[in-house]
């Protein structure tokens, strides 16, 4: 049950949308990358819909990570504009049109785990292209 297909409705928007490579972000004498996506749509429209940028915060050192995309259209914009360079974010914060802050995610620790997921070979989802767990 806790297998299931999704599919993003809205893969269209992601033309309206772009990754900018910023200035490199210092924070405690470590450099990062810092990447921001923004809308291409006018100012107005930005408002009227309630758009904000996304900025990333990115450790140089760490490679090895896919990029943290926490919703559905941030994927869909980095499978469309692969810009994003691997590695897991430092901090990650959204602004409003006013450039006020709204949202502010930053990593304190990373522990690592192993996991295993067993899914039977009767499930009919399994056959499909795109499989998400829940």
């Amino acid at each position: 049950d806790d297998v299931y297909q999704f599919d993003y409705p809205y893969k269209d928007i992601v033309k309206d949308y772009v990754f900018v490579n910023m200035n490199d972000t210092v924070i405690a004498d470590t450099s990062y990358y810092h990447y921001k996506g923004m809308s291409t749509k006018s100012l107005r429209f930005q408002k009227r819909k309630d758009i904000q940028t996304i900025h990333y915060i990115i450790n140089k050192d760490s490679n090895f990570f896919m990029p943290f995309l926490w919703q559905a259209s941030l994927y869909e914009m980095f499978k469309y504009k692969n810009i994003l360079p691997n590695g897991y974010p430092k901090m990650i914060f959204m602004k409003n049109v006013a450039n006020k802050l709204t949202v502010s995610l930053t990593l304190l620790q990373i522990t690592k785990i192993e996991r295993t997921i067993t899914i039977p070979k009767e499930c009919i989802l399994t056959n499909s292209k795109k499989i998400y767990f829940n």
